[in-house]
């Protein structure tokens, strides 16, 4: 395995914050995340706690990907390389808050294995609930040696989140834009993450449309979010992670990037007014390549006492 890091690109965890990018800070991170894409940087001993011989090498062959296809932001086959990476990092976060929860709850997972791998990495013998709109999280974690409950929750998060069970964790990778434009294409009657991905040129005039839309769908995220504070047992945790993606960082997407950090920053805020404090994170003493390591990408809540 890899195991010399880079150096991270412009940023610094002076403040606890995601900063607005631009089109050279994107290509650095492009490159970061090539990095991450290709090399694995996870210890040789934590890959054989999950994956067989035969599905490690497996995972660890794949080529680069073909950052002008659409399907480089939506692959649904083997588990990749920068999942293991990145779950690798996940864990390491894990790690920092002497990680003992009974019950982890992962909003809005996708296809994504990577809460999976980040708490196989950690041998967790717990339950972990996946909780998304459809069952389109049915793939990827086949592959895995899973030493923990699983539970599939279908529900509409905003809809029906009085249906959440309480928790000690709840996890969000990457989660807030996809929660807005589910906001913003179910009033426009849209299947945004079925059809409007299939063009770029598109996709930029959907995201530019729904911004537009802030002042009405932030008030939402807001209610949202009283609701989740609720769900989280006392002295448990909220750990979400918010970077640019390799699609939006390819098509240099600065105006989506930009407002997700936003609605990020914006969803930190609201958990402290919940009475959660903030642990901070310094990333650059965390394990784990750069490219899974955007500056300032992790906010770790933890809810207070009283």
């Amino acid at each position: 395995m890899k195991s010399k890091e880079t150096i991270a690109p412009s940023g610094t965890n002076e403040s606890n914050i995601l900063k607005p990018v631009n089109e050279k800070d994107l290509n650095k991170w492009e490159k970061a995340l090539d990095d991450s894409n290709l090399n694995c940087y996870v210890p040789e001993g934590k890959l054989q706690l999950l994956f067989s011989d035969e599905d490690k090498k497996l995972i660890l062959s794949q080529g680069s990907l073909n950052k002008d296809s659409i399907s480089y932001l939506s692959q649904k086959n083997a588990i990749a390389v920068r999942s293991l990476n990145n779950g690798y990092v996940w864990s390491e976060i894990f790690s920092k808050i002497n990680f003992n929860r009974k019950t982890v709850t992962e909003l809005g997972p996708g296809t994504s294995p990577v809460l999976d791998i980040a708490l196989g990495f950690l041998k967790y013998n717990g339950k972990l609930i996946k909780v998304d709109y459809s069952e389109y999280a049915e793939t990827n974690e086949q592959l895995l040696k899973q030493h923990f409950d699983v539970q599939k929750l279908v529900l509409d998060i905003v809809k029906e989140t009085d249906k959440l069970p309480k928790t000690d964790m709840f996890t969000m990778n990457h989660f807030w834009d996809d929660l807005y434009m589910g906001l913003w294409s179910a009033d426009n009657n849209m299947d945004y993450f079925g059809y409007a991905i299939n063009k770029i040129e598109e996709n930029n005039k959907f995201w530019e449309q729904a911004i537009n839309k802030k002042n009405k769908y932030l008030p939402e995220i807001t209610k949202l979010i009283d609701k989740l504070s609720q769900k989280v047992n006392k002295n448990g945790f909220v750990i979400m992670r918010s970077f640019p993606s390799g699609f939006e960082t390819h098509f240099n997407q600065t105006k989506r990037i930009n407002f997700t950090f936003e609605i990020t920053n914006f969803a930190v805020e609201e958990f402290l007014r919940n009475k959660f404090k903030q642990i901070p994170i310094d990333l650059n003493k965390i394990n784990g390549p750069v490219g899974s390591k955007y500056p300032n990408s992790f906010f770790v809540l933890q809810k207070k006492l009283k």
